[in-house]
């Protein structure tokens, strides 16, 4: 089954770039301009992962991701942000499980995709 990734970015440019390069590496993306946006797109679809930027929409980012974790969804959560090592540092960021740059470029937005979707191998089954 193909991953699916929320791409949550106000920039047009920037959304349509990490849009095109996801889908080039094999994920199935759908993206949204409003951190507004996040919460009833990821209950509709169900990501298995969500990108967002915790600053944008004035600090909505970071609300969004934690009515992410309280709605209980499954997705993995990545803060792709111009601040990194100050949210790693700070408890409130925590909820996040991965941390891009987001004037690394893509690639590093792709590597970190691929650690979080590593998936356990399928087990045979044991005979009795």
């Amino acid at each position: 089954m193909t991953p699916l990734v929320l791409i949550v970015e106000e920039q047009s440019a920037l959304r349509r770039r990490y849009a095109r390069f996801l889908r080039d590496e094999g994920y199935e993306v759908v993206t949204a301009a409003k951190i507004e946006e996040t919460i009833p797109l990821a209950k509709r679809r169900s990501p298995n992962v969500v990108v967002l930027d915790p600053e944008s929409g004035g600090g909505k980012g970071m609300e969004a991701a934690h009515k992410l974790l309280k709605a209980g969804l499954p997705a993995s959560l990545v803060f792709n942000t111009s601040h990194p090592i100050s949210m790693e540092t700070d408890f409130s960021t925590w909820v996040a499980d991965a941390y891009t740059v987001r004037t690394h470029g893509v690639e590093e937005l792709g590597r970190t995709l691929r650690k979080l979707l590593v998936t356990a191998p399928v087990m045979p089954a044991t005979e009795n």
